[in-house]
């Protein structure tokens, strides 16, 4: 499997990545990275957490705006990252 990393945003003195893992045809797992760690991970689409971002690191949250243009990234409830 292979990873590859897009950065999403680098401003405000935090840097936020999305990382794909793949296999040959599929993609295996979706993260979040913030600051050089793994945050987040994307729910499974065939189980409970299907369509949302499940913690990695307690206080974090993320969450997709409805049409998915959007990243939001929270700490402790406070807005640090806003992603396009």
């Amino acid at each position: 499997m292979k990873s590859e990393f897009t950065l999403i945003g680098d401003h405000s003195g935090h840097r936020c990545e999305i990382e794909m893992v793949r296999s040959r045809r599929t993609i295996e797992a979706i993260y979040v990275w913030f600051d050089g760690q793994r945050i987040a991970y994307r729910g499974d689409p065939e189980g409970p957490h299907q369509g949302t971002w499940v913690s990695m690191m307690p206080g974090f949250k993320c969450v997709d705006s409805e049409d998915l243009t959007t990243l939001s990234v929270y700490f402790n409830g406070s807005p640090l990252h806003f992603l396009h």
